[in-house]
């Protein structure tokens, strides 16, 4: 779905993906910067997804901002689980997700379908996130794409762990090159609906966190690349909603790691970093099985060596690589 214009562009529909859980105080500044957007009229749409939110959320954006479609799931789906079905129906080559705490910067999406346009076998192009102007980390760096760390972990590019101490590096022109990095960030990303299709959408067993990770990881397993564009700028409150280092984002974290790396990784590398990872959680166990129990969370806690449908997903997934790597070679 494209539109050409006097001067003979394409100009491709795009769509744009909030998922929303009780964020009534979120939204606002979310969907003010989002409505300021620099791109033709007619080929881009906003799509509120609504996890079932509490608040009043969903009914204040119908209220306040009737260019905005709101698409209602019937629970908490969570991130992927949540975002899987707009971004499906999504009836243009690009569909965009942005999280409901954060706030774009002028000429955010036309940077993201330049980088999609010079970049033909770009899977994902992921945006530029910086911590809000009005908090303690200003002119921060959060997230310019992210690296996969020997053990399998991921990092965020831009952020220095030093003996345990996190800080994050200024934005300062280090990370204003347009790059190929491992993996996106969920937050604020650009989707190709080609290679969505190709790989599949987001695995649903990720409540939330990781689930970026492991789809970056299978759009590279199958020839698609993830790429930096640094003109995207998006100013991002991390964590808004679960609450940094709060036992939601810890049970998820936990949990998540070791599944990706049983799904995806090389055997030897999710093998030995899955018994390590588990054998070192010791408390932290404890303390998220406790969550999981009180709030009836639902999926397996992180173990050394995965469940069954795992397996059957690790299987399916070098299965599928194995295929398309001997099309490429005809």
């Amino acid at each position: 779905m494209t539109t050409t214009g006097e001067t003979g562009t394409v100009t491709p529909f795009v769509t744009v993906v909030v998922l929303n859980w009780n964020g009534l105080r979120l939204l606002p500044p979310c969907l003010e910067a989002v409505a300021q957007t620099d791109y033709p009229a007619g080929q881009w749409e906003t799509v509120v997804v609504d996890n079932a939110s509490t608040d009043g959320s969903a009914e204040w954006v119908e209220a306040n901002h009737p260019w905005v479609r709101v698409r209602r799931n019937p629970g908490n789906w969570g991130f992927g689980r949540g975002n899987n079905p707009a971004m499906r129906d999504a009836p243009g080559p690009f569909v965009v997700l942005l999280n409901s705490d954060t706030r774009v910067r002028p000429g955010w999406l036309r940077a993201l379908v330049e980088t999609m346009d010079a970049e033909p076998r770009a899977g994902a192009a992921t945006a530029k996130l910086l911590f809000p102007d009005d908090g303690p980390r200003q002119g921060q760096i959060q997230n310019a794409g992210g690296m996969l760390l020997p053990d399998g972990s991921g990092r965020d590019r831009g952020t220095v762990v030093d003996a345990g101490r996190v800080s994050h590096e200024p934005d300062d022109g280090r990370y204003d090159v347009r790059e190929e990095v491992f993996f996106f960030c969920g937050a604020a990303v650009m989707l190709r609906k080609a290679a969505l299709e190709e790989v599949g959408y987001f695995d649903e067993r990720y409540f939330m966190y990781y689930e970026d990770l492991d789809l970056s990881w299978r759009l590279r397993m199958h020839g698609w690349n993830v790429v930096f564009a640094p003109d995207a700028v998006v100013q991002h409150e991390h964590a808004a909603s679960s609450g940094e280092w709060s036992p939601l984002f810890t049970y998820n974290v936990e949990r998540n790691r070791p599944l990706m790396l049983m799904k995806l990784a090389p055997w030897r590398l999710a093998v030995t970093e899955a018994g390590r990872y588990v054998a070192e959680l010791g408390l932290n166990v404890a303390r998220v099985a406790y969550w999981a129990i009180r709030h009836r969370q639902r999926g397996p806690l992180p173990h050394p060596t995965g469940n069954r449908k795992t397996m059957e997903k690790r299987k399916r997934v070098h299965l599928k690589m194995r295929k398309t790597r001997a099309q490429t070679r005809k």
